[in-house]
């Protein structure tokens, strides 16, 4: 059922008409758009007409087959889902195929203004509402012919846009045939390139009231560049100084495009806190379905969030991880890499300053003392690879084995030597020879030594990332986060939970049972005191995790009747050594070996299924009930495997039986 315009709950036939009708409102209508204002003059750059001659030139086999060969194997060149490796292999087949396939206004207005100190600022996030749905077709022909694309391929790009016809789906059963009127189909490869011409059109409006007004201010961090805006995809972020007809300027470059192309802005703040919110929402799915509720947790977070093999669920510290994102931003400041970002942040920030050598002040904002917090936490690690010398701090970057030479040679010492606080590695290193000071080769044992990390002495130095075994390696977000955390050792134990073509659920069972970690009775003791505490199937003595999974009678029925079908001999009778014991056995992926370890998971899961049944319901299943359960689990999961054939051996066909 749903509810209409009316307020009125309708269902059956008449719901199925009303998400057709709403839809073909949606995208199989044409609003009336104002193009008056997009002519020729109003596109300042147009692209270069042998270019656009040369991309309507008809395209050769070779070409179609290095374009086809460049993709990725494990990626698709097209909406079917066959990869590109499907394409690759059977090239002679299908490749002449595919030659001849080749030819033949606003809803809301929330920004942020910041007055605390110094100059008054103004930021708005700006998202565009239905970006891609609700482009209109005649606005983008007349952008298209506007930038200079050759009337062919202007016939081209349209005959693609324009031909959708839409049809819902309710269950299994096709209702509504109507034809697409607007928006570029979302998934086609062509609609992030159209869309990213549609915000050029925004980009030239916001250029053009700024240049011809003489009101309109720059945000005091983007004065030295200019930047009045950052536009990706559908998101705008947009800069001004902090009053009235700053803001007034932003609203009619919304305005203006909103009319051209009837694209609306939703503007909203941006959120705090990020971090700590989805944090909780994870604890709370993970523990307490979803309620926000404290102490249901059985696992500490920082023990969940390593990686799996070191005994976590791997899922990851977003506190961490946004350190390690952090850090490729520091290698990106420190090797001055050629981006907007950079050069903002060496504008406003850095300056003729190194990076190292920055002061953290009350005054400096939140976002930037965050930064330059993250550096104690990566400094270990940045290191300088010297070539020609001339981009590494003498004082500051770590390039000589002996250490950061800021921390080792006092500073009186640079400057009674001639050489300052900006001196280069250059200024002391030529052609491979030091021309140190003779008093501090003998004051400072090892200064002589050669750079930590060199390369060929004509290139520029680049920043390296120094690894835990002391290998500089290129900087990148995985090997950032495998260094700066301590998982401490691999549990022996991994393999046996968490396997190829495991049971998720029955998978985290296993986890919370090999960590001892499951509320069973002698655990809950110490603060639930209140009923009888006794194993629910034999009801002699309370259930621990060794009773439950091992030594109960009712319990050691399964193991006994799965370890005669797999021809298992456990002798152990502690839950922890059982566990080391078959991590041991059990370490060969091999077919005999996936059974087993399902066996194990599945044994375990069930057990504490029906255990929790008995305590907190009232239905029972006898030991061969559950037995029965599980063989069928076992046997579904095997069923949907490929190559199954070769996973089942003939030891344990009497378990787990799949027809050819």
């Amino acid at each position: 059922m749903v509810l209409n315009e009316d307020g009125r709950w309708v269902s059956g036939k008449a719901m199925k008409d009303k998400f057709v009708s709403h839809f073909n409102k949606f995208l199989g209508c044409k609003e009336d758009t104002d193009l008056s204002g997009l002519s020729d003059d109003f596109f300042p750059k147009k692209l270069d007409r042998r270019v656009a001659v040369n991309m309507i030139r008809v395209v050769s086999d070779e070409e179609i087959k290095m374009a086809m060969f460049d993709i990725d194997d494990n990626h698709a060149p097209g909406p079917d889902g066959y990869s590109s490796k499907n394409f690759k292999s059977t090239w002679s087949i299908v490749g002449p195929e595919i030659y001849i396939g080749q030819y033949s206004s606003c809803s809301g207005a929330d920004g942020g203004v910041q007055k605390k100190r110094g100059a008054p600022k103004c930021t708005i996030k700006i998202d565009i509402q239905k970006a891609y749905d609700t482009v209109d077709w005649s606005f983008l022909n007349r952008i298209l012919q506007g930038f200079g694309f050759h009337p062919v391929m202007v016939k081209w790009i349209m005959a693609c846009v324009s031909s959708p016809w839409f049809m819902l789906n309710f269950n299994g059963e096709d209702h509504g045939y109507f034809e697409g009127k607007r928006g570029l189909r979302q998934g086609d490869p062509l609609s992030p390139y159209l869309f990213t011409i549609v915000m050029e059109v925004f980009n030239i409006i916001m250029g053009k009231l700024i240049e011809d007004s003489l009101n309109f201010k720059f945000h005091s961090k983007c004065l030295g560049l200019n930047i009045s805006h950052l536009c990706f995809a559908d998101d705008l972020l947009v800069f001004s100084y902090g009053n009235g007809n700053s803001v007034r300027i932003i609203r009619d470059a919304l305005d203006e495009f909103k009319k051209v192309s009837r694209l609306k802005a939703s503007i909203f703040k941006i959120p705090i806190a990020t971090i700590n919110e989805i944090e909780k929402m994870c604890k709370s799915f993970l523990w307490a379905n979803g309620e926000i509720v404290k102490g249901k947790a059985k696992v500490k977070w920082l023990d969940i969030c390593k990686p799996k093999e070191y005994g976590g669920l791997g899922i990851k510290n977003l506190r961490r991880w946004n350190d390690a994102l952090l850090a490729k931003h520091v290698s990106n400041v420190i090797n001055n890499k050629n981006s907007l970002w950079v050069q903002w942040v060496r504008t406003n920030y850095i300056g003729r300053r190194n990076f190292w050598d920055i002061l953290q002040k009350k005054s400096m904002s939140w976002t930037w003392k965050r930064f330059l917090e993250i550096r104690k936490t990566v400094r270990p690690h940045v290191v300088s690879c010297v070539g020609n010398g001339r981009n590494t701090a003498l004082w500051h970057d770590w390039w000589h084995p002996i250490g950061i030479l800021c921390t080792i040679i006092p500073r009186r010492d640079w400057v009674s030597n001639g050489l300052s606080d900006s001196s280069l590695v250059c200024d002391v290193l030529d052609f491979d020879t030091y021309s140190w000071p003779v008093e501090w080769v003998n004051k400072f044992p090892g200064l002589i030594e050669a750079p930590m990390f060199c390369i060929d002495s004509n290139m520029n130095d680049v920043v390296g990332w120094r690894d835990k075994k002391g290998i500089c390696r290129n900087f990148s977000c995985k090997q950032v986060w495998s260094d700066l955390n301590n998982f401490g050792d691999i549990v022996p134990w991994y393999d046996i939970v968490w396997y190829n073509n495991c049971i998720p659920r029955n998978s985290f069972i296993l986890w919370m049972a090999v960590l001892n970690r499951l509320k069973t009775q002698d655990r809950v003791r110490g603060w639930e005191v209140a009923g009888k505490l006794l194993c629910p199937f034999c009801e002699i003595v309370p259930d621990s995790h060794n009773h439950l999974f091992f030594n109960c009678d009712y319990t050691s029925r399964f193991w006994r009747y799965f370890c005669i079908k797999v021809g298992l001999n456990l002798k152990t009778v502690e839950w922890n050594d059982l566990i080391l014991m078959l991590s041991r056995m059990l370490n060969l992926k091999t077919g005999e070996n996936l059974i087993i370890k399902c066996m194990i998971a599945s044994c375990v899961s069930h057990i504490w299924r029906e255990r929790n049944s008995r305590l907190f319901g009232s239905r029972r299943t006898s030991v061969e009930g559950v037995i029965a359960s599980i063989e069928n689990e076992i046997r579904l999961k095997l069923m949907g495997l490929r190559k199954r054939a070769k996973l089942i051996n003939n030891k344990i066909l009497g378990l787990a039986v799949v027809a050819d």
